[in-house]
């Protein structure tokens, strides 16, 4: 976790040297998941997308479907589309998760509401094996509250509607995913608008206020 810089005389994170990146250097994963249903669970996942952002451009991209072991519930089944015959021959989360991780690399994740998905992600893999995922995050809910303050509903429909991006085939993890990395490349660009020029900065902001000042709750 450190390392040590002789130039310097000092110990450093190394986990800094990755943050401290420019956001024209900075590759995102941008991942969706499909569920069950119900509350965060290390077997709810049913589909895994995921779009590569590298340089503001969607590039390459991970999808899979994922057998999560038990039935679909039906008003999931209307949702989606993903259907008990349609998982019954897919992965497991034990083998799909490693597959996805592998094409995430150690490059930050990016979600629409990261609290669900990646909530869910840390749940199989400290299932799996017994930790949570150890990669930086961003949430496109929580910037779209900084940089469309004036936004009434967050939504993925709503955030990409304002945004004047296509959506198309709704609830599915890829096509989802896909929409998510269409308003991160914008936001990256209103970001940059706001001298905000490093990753570790935008980490920051997406958990700042609207008056741009860092949420501080004191406990007695």
């Amino acid at each position: 976790r450190f390392r040590f810089d002789p130039a310097d005389g000092r110990w450093r994170v190394r986990g800094h040297d990755a943050l401290a990146l420019p956001l024209a250097e900075a590759e995102f994963v941008v991942v969706d998941l499909e569920t069950t249903g119900g509350g965060v669970a290390p077997d709810g996942i049913t589909e895994i997308g995921a779009v590569l952002v590298v340089g503001g451009r969607l590039t390459e991209t991970f999808s899979t479907l994922v057998n999560p072991g038990r039935p679909i519930p039906p008003f999931v089944v209307q949702l989606t589309g993903i259907t008990d015959a349609m998982v019954a021959h897919a992965p497991r989360i034990a083998e799909a998760l490693p597959r996805f991780l592998a094409f995430a690399g150690e490059r930050t994740l990016v979600a629409h509401n990261a609290s669900f998905d990646l909530g869910h992600l840390n749940a199989a893999q400290q299932a799996l094996v017994g930790r949570p995922l150890d990669l930086p995050a961003l949430c496109t809910l929580r910037l779209a509250r900084r940089l469309l303050p004036d936004l009434r509903r967050r939504s993925l429909d709503s955030v990409s509607t304002a945004l004047g991006i296509a959506c198309f085939d709704r609830h599915r993890a890829l096509p989802d995913a896909r929409i998510a990395a269409e308003i991160l490349c914008v936001f990256l660009e209103r970001a940059a608008e706001r001298n905000i020029g490093r990753l570790d900065e935008l980490l920051d902001f997406q958990r700042s206020a609207a008056d741009g000042r860092p949420f501080v709750v004191h406990v007695p």
